[in-house]
């Protein structure tokens, strides 16, 4: 049986507000992160999709809304964040 071809659409966010309480894992560092994880596990086919200095109470985000996209035509046939929260827009506040 062949498996289906994983394609990863990698979400990456950063508030201005995650660098005012010292949380801020930068964009690139999520990109690191993220890229590290689809290589470990074999993904060769990633994108990213990354808003700098959006809240993530907002889901009008720009790449947020161009990853929905893709994931509902099926483009992408994952979707990864570093944590649950920069994607769904929950905070621990």
């Amino acid at each position: 049986m062949q498996s289906k071809k994983i394609i990863a659409a990698c979400y990456c966010r950063l508030s201005d507000d995650d660098e005012q309480d010292g949380t801020s894992v930068s964009i690139e560092t999520q990109k690191k992160i993220l890229g590290d994880y689809c290589r470990n596990f074999g993904i060769t086919d990633y994108t990213f999709f990354c808003d700098d200095g959006w809240t993530g109470t907002n889901f009008e985000r720009p790449d947020f809304l161009r990853m929905m996209k893709e994931v509902e035509r099926g483009t992408s046939t994952r979707s990864l964040s570093k944590t649950c929260p920069v994607s769904a827009g929950t905070t621990s506040k």
